[in-house]
Formats: structure tokens, C-alpha cells, sequence
């Protein structure tokens, strides 16, 4: 099975080139994305929870460009830059999923790569409708 680079189309979100998913047959391995759009426009650097609902549009966007949905997601792991917004993220992530949580880790960092960011999010996806090579 050949690994293969998977981003979403030009022009759409989420933004840039670091928006990208490594494929290996059914697995997908979402890279970091955090709370910005097509145009890098991050969400307000106070409002944790607009960036987190934005960045797990942002891995659900590069898993359908990948071909499958948001239930294909099996595992999110999510860095955030306060323990306080643990509570926070948890919402977010169960106003995304519904009643279908993914399994998921929390990780506290000191900071990411711009100061306005709060979270970044990397997932890993089962394809469902892709065959294992």
C-alpha cells in the first residue's frame, strides 16, 4: 500500500498547504489544522470555542476530500494552549459529532505556532468506502 498525500482542493477550506491528510489504504492521518478559514482568517483568539468548532470542520474537510465523512473519523487528538478550555473543546467536539463521539486525547501545550492560536487538531480516519490495498 502506497501512502498518498491528500489535500482539499485549491481555494476551499481549510487554508494552505499544510492542509493535508497522509492516506495509507482505509487509514487517514489528518495533519494539525486549527480555527482558520480559506483565507487565514482564524476565528477570534478569545473565542476558544468558534476556533475549535472551526478546526473539526477543517479535519472533516480534508477527510472528505479523502472521500469520506466526519463519521469515518475514529480519533482526535487536541492541543490546546489551556487545560481551562478542556471543558470547552468537549462541547465543541459534541456539537460537531452529535451522540457519536470519536475516541479522543487532550494535550496541554505551552504554545503553538502563532499566539492567536488556541487549539490545533489531528485526527485519524477508517475510509469506510475505501479498500485496503
Amino acid at each position: 500500500m502506497e501512502p498518498k498525500i491528500v489535500q482539499p482542493p485549491s481555494g476551499s477550506m481549510p487554508a494552505g498547504p499544510w492542509s493535508q491528510g497522509v492516506q495509507a489504504g482505509s487509514l487517514l492521518f489528518v495533519s494539525g489544522q486549527v480555527g482558520e478559514d480559506a483565507h487565514g482568517v482564524i476565528a477570534d483568539a478569545t473565542d476558544f470555542r468558534a476556533q475549535a468548532a472551526r478546526a473539526l470542520e477543517n479535519v472533516a474537510h480534508v477527510v472528505r476530500a479523502a472521500g469520506g465523512t466526519k463519521a469515518d473519523i475514529v480519533k482526535i487528538t487536541a492541543f490546546l494552549t489551556d487545560v481551562r478550555n478542556f471543558p470547552a473543546y468537549n462541547d465543541a467536539r459534541r456539537a460537531f459529532f452529535g451522540d457519536r463521539f470519536p475516541a479522543s486525547t487532550s494535550v496541554v501545550v505551552k504554545e503553538l505556532a502563532r499566539p492567536e492560536y488556541l487549539l490545533e487538531i489531528e485526527a485519524v480516519a477508517v475510509l469506510r468506502g475505501h479498500a485496503p490495498d
